[in-house]
């Protein structure tokens, strides 16, 4: 006997009306629909008004709902307020790709990718933009394809990744799976009370990829040449832990160093107004604006940053005396909400205040906001920085009830666990760079201190060592650009790279001729002239070049510059002792330019009539 025959016959047992007065008017709409199933527990309007809104679903997504429905303590509530919520997402949902396996999505962005070749082909100066909307509008597809934000780069670049059938699955993919998990959202699968922070769906679809990674790992034996380890990667600590390892360390080094610089500490909480909540506590949605997490992980972030740059003109990051610690966190309908720590000098409370309130439009802030909270911690206390960790996902699930969840969440929607702000620049990267040369033989004493305290896991002391360095100008980064093969400019860190400061030392004013204005600098540098040379060429090109001195000390460069007239240049490379020389003006024009170019440091460079 089915459902809907036992809840006829306990209404039919249970009333005192005829058994006819149930029997509605025959609905060709209802017949079909499996919502139809629930025509006994709300009223028929109401029931009507469902059928048309669940239209547009298919059967699995109906059938999902009735059970949700029949589950409900009230009934015709979670009917209203379902029907709201499936308004506000029906036009960011493509239903007709929404099941599509894994050989329909490859086929499908075959297809896509086949379309931009034949345009690009057709007429090789056709816009990508244009191109695109083209695909949207023609219908040259049988299905309604989702809407694909036209990629970042050049005219060339665009053209590259929109007739390369990879690019479209993986944004194809991407996309179908937050609307799927969005429809669950929609129809009240994932709250407090049923699946919380994910859909069961997407967590059997994560730990599937997580396995499936893990298993190729364990096939990989790579081999390192600095530290001659050789073995298989699956022996490694997962990444999981690494990155707990990573957040644990940092956190309670810019805690000590907060102690020692006796700054105190501060609990933001930041969340956002009811129209980003599908599922409030009381279970009353009809503010919702049909905003995604991802949505409410932009409009944290921007809060966020807002926030940042109003401290940064306080002048609280002067001096190192300003650090923080951001951790996002979901909520149990999947909405994402921050928490940080602040240490700061106890003068600038007010200030911070100030400026959390003015984010949300407040004049003055409101301790008993429902947005945002700041609450003082005692550290002698507790320490809240295992606070911020509880929900780090760790490779075994016993030890965090909740946390694969909570990892399957911010991997659908692509939200990043944590960020720290307040560090020297650049602290992250030699920190991982330090620890991956600990076998390497130190260039000096202050790689051999970094390596020692990354190693050793002291934060803290590294942090000391870096500022001091950094202070000095002795420190920087060494990037290796690639071309993609999409034709983009890649930039990877591939070394830390030290320089002495007494390269850098100021002897003399380089002397400008107003009458010629051969060259110019607003910095004292060492130059040497060397006269009696040969000139080589009569009439050189005049330029006025002005440059930072941090170019030169970032570069480790000195200018050398022979002739009365300045006809040769020698731009000598400290560190390699490599000269090349150039001899013709405009040859030094397109050199310098080149290279100040990537530095940002020119500030005039332009030829002189």
């Amino acid at each position: 006997m089915n459902l809907t025959k036992q809840l006829t016959q306990k209404m039919h047992i249970n009333s005192s009306k005829p058994a006819h007065f149930f029997k509605e008017k025959p609905n060709t709409a209802l017949q079909i629909n499996p919502i139809s199933e629930c025509k006994h527990l709300i009223e028929f309007e109401l029931l009507n008004l469902l059928v048309k809104q669940t239209a547009w679903l298919d059967t699995q997504a109906q059938r999902e709902i009735v059970q949700l429905i029949i589950k409900s303590k009230k009934h015709e509530f979670y009917v209203k307020n379902l029907i709201h919520r499936l308004e506000m997402v029906q036009h960011k949902i493509e239903i007709s790709t929404l099941r599509y396996s894994y050989k329909q999505l490859k086929n499908l962005s075959s297809m896509v990718s086949e379309f931009f070749q034949n345009e690009f082909n057709a007429c090789p100066d056709a816009l990508p933009a244009d191109v695109l909307n083209k695909l949207y509008h023609t219908g040259y597809l049988s299905c309604r394809l989702p809407v694909i934000s036209l990629p970042s780069g050049s005219n060339k670049v665009k053209r590259s990744k929109l007739s390369y059938h990879k690019w479209w699955f993986k944004k194809l993919n991407k996309k179908i799976n937050q609307q799927r998990e969005l429809l669950k959202i929609a129809i009240g699968s994932i709250h407090l009370y049923n699946q919380k922070y994910a859909s069961n769906e997407a967590v059997k679809a994560y730990k599937r990829r997580v396995a499936a990674e893990i298993k190729y790992l364990s096939e990989v034996k790579p081999r390192n040449s600095k530290t001659d380890w050789n073995g298989y990667i699956s022996t490694l600590r997962p990444a999981d832990q690494r990155r707990f390892a990573e957040f644990i360390t940092i956190s309670k080094g810019i805690e000590k160093r907060a102690d020692a610089l006796g700054l105190v500490s501060s609990f933001l909480t930041l969340t956002l107004p009811p129209e980003y909540h599908s599922h409030p506590l009381n279970g009353d949605s009809s503010k919702w604006e049909g905003l995604s997490p991802k949505q409410s992980y932009k409009k944290l972030i921007n809060i966020a940053d807002k926030l940042n740059k109003v401290i940064h003109k306080m002048g609280l990051y002067n001096a190192n005396n300003f650090f923080s610690i951001k951790i996002v966190e979901p909520h149990h309908d999947g909405t994402p909400h921050f928490h940080i720590i602040l240490y700061y000098q106890a003068d600038y409370k007010e200030n911070i205040k100030s400026a959390i309130c003015y984010q949300y439009g407040d004049h003055s802030f409101n301790d008993k906001s429902n947005l945002y909270n700041l609450i003082d911690i005692d550290r002698t206390i507790s320490t809240p920085t295992y606070y911020l960790c509880k929900h780090f996902m760790f490779s075994n699930e016993e030890k965090m009830k909740n946390n694969i969840r909570v990892a399957t969440n911010k991997s659908i929607w692509g939200m990043k666990s944590f960020a720290f702000s307040g560090l020297p620049r650049g602290a992250k990267s030699i920190w991982k760079l330090c620890r991956k040369s600990r076998f390497s033989e130190p260039r000096n004493i202050t790689e051999a201190k970094l390596i020692k305290f990354s190693c050793e896991g002291d934060f803290e002391k590294f942090m000391l060592v870096l500022e001091s360095a950094i202070k000095s100008e002795s420190i920087t980064l060494k990037y290796k650009s690639s071309i993609s093969k999409h034709g983009e400019l890649i930039k990877t860190v591939i070394d830390i790279q030290f320089y002495s400061p007494s390269s850098h030392n100021i002897e003399k004013i380089l002397p400008v001729k107003e009458e010629t204005g051969f060259l110019r600098s607003n910095l004292k540098e060492k130059v040497n002239f060397e006269k009696n040379q040969p000139n080589l060429y009569k009439n050189p090109t005049p330029f006025h070049i002005e440059i930072k001195k941090s170019f030169f000390k970032k570069h480790n460069l000195s200018i050398i510059i022979k002739e009365e007239k300045f006809s040769l240049v020698k731009v000598v490379t400290n560190k390699s002792k490599v000269e090349k020389k150039i001899t013709v003006f405009n040859k030094i024009n397109s050199h310098l330019k080149n290279i100040i170019k990537k530095a940002n440091n020119l500030i005039f460079f332009q030829k002189v009539y």
